[in-house]
């Protein structure tokens, strides 16, 4: 599992090679050219409402340079609605391809392991509010884990629920751009790390300020 930070520039300098970064719809993220040299993932703005179609292909066009370190793209979906994400699949899983980019699924409420279009995607990205995904999310990431497709989870923003979603290949949360403190991400990477099997804390770790 690898964390998404949504900033770059709030991470500690001596940390910042352990994060991905999740990036802005809409706009470059600080230091976004450092942030590409790591995993990253582009998101789509339509879970805070700001998705615009024209910004979008414009970013993906920009970033398709940094292809080699993209873990995905997340499609355009729509909040809560399998069939109108699915609608907006047929469109946008396309546009993500012609750059050269890897398409994610946003799996929804209405989804199954029976109506996903698995050959289509290059991975599945856990959508939707956290009291609606819980029932039935699930099914969802094991089979794409079997299928050996990537996992994102979506709005992850505690050591709890990383350890929730332990079986995802990625996750990403807004914490850091609330929550500064060193002590903050040095949580969130211990616990990212154990997931991993890693069960030797890596220095530094838990240092005072």
């Amino acid at each position: 599992m690898i964390y998404l930070s949504g900033t770059y520039t709030a991470i500690h300098a001596d940390l910042r090679h352990r994060f991905g970064y999740m990036l802005n719809a809409m706009r470059q993220i600080g230091n976004e050219y450092d942030a590409v040299q790591h995993p990253w993932m582009l998101d789509n703005g339509q879970f805070s409402g700001k998705f615009r179609e024209d910004v979008w292909l414009s970013r993906l066009e920009e970033l398709s340079e940094y292809r080699e370190t993209c873990l995905g793209i997340v499609v355009p979906d729509v909040i809560g609605d399998h069939d109108g994400t699915l609608t907006l699949w047929q469109t946008w899983a396309l546009c993500v391809r012609q750059n050269g980019l890897t398409p994610l699924f946003v799996a929804q409420t209405g989804c199954t392991i029976g109506n996903i279009p698995w050959d289509e995607m290059g991975g599945v990205f856990i959508g939707d509010t956290e009291a609606e995904r819980v029932c039935w999310c699930f099914p969802i990431i094991a089979e794409a884990k079997r299928r050996s497709l990537w996992v994102h989870v979506g709005r992850v923003n505690s050591v709890k629920a990383i350890y929730k979603y332990g079986m995802a290949d990625s996750v990403d949360g807004t914490t850091f751009k609330f929550d500064t403190k060193r002590t903050r991400q040095e949580n969130i990477l211990w616990a990212v790390e154990h997931c991993n099997g890693i069960t030797e804390l890596q220095e530094p770790l838990f240092m005072l300020d």
